[in-house]
């Protein structure tokens, strides 16, 4: 669906909405963000996810977005809290423990 991935002397950022089925084939639209070390502590996750659940609410008209993390990953859970999401879950997609975020549409502040 919405796709960032620019590749900077081998460094990533990724960003993505997945398409329904792609959470382990569920109806959910996933949000979800990967970031070398030489760009973490700089908002980057942050802004750009909030740009995609914009898009995906604004542009798409989806009335909800999930993500989901392992569950040591504290850093990606505090980018789902500042975006709104609210924890629902523990879950195994991906062959793997996760929590599981989400937010809908009227719960979303850009």
């Amino acid at each position: 669906m919405f796709h960032i991935a620019p590749h900077l002397e081998t460094k990533r950022l990724y960003l993505r909405l997945f398409q329904p089925g792609d959470l382990d084939s569920t109806p959910e639209i996933e949000v979800g963000y990967v970031l070398d070390c030489p760009f973490w502590g700089r908002g980057l996750a942050t802004e750009a996810a909030r740009a995609s659940l914009q898009f995906g609410f604004d542009t798409l008209g989806l009335e909800r977005i999930v993500a989901i993390a392992r569950p040591e990953n504290h850093a990606s859970q505090r980018v789902m809290q500042k975006l709104g999401m609210t924890y629902e879950k523990d879950a195994f997609y991906y062959n793997c423990a996760v929590v599981y975020w989400a937010i809908a549409r009227e719960h979303f502040s850009p």
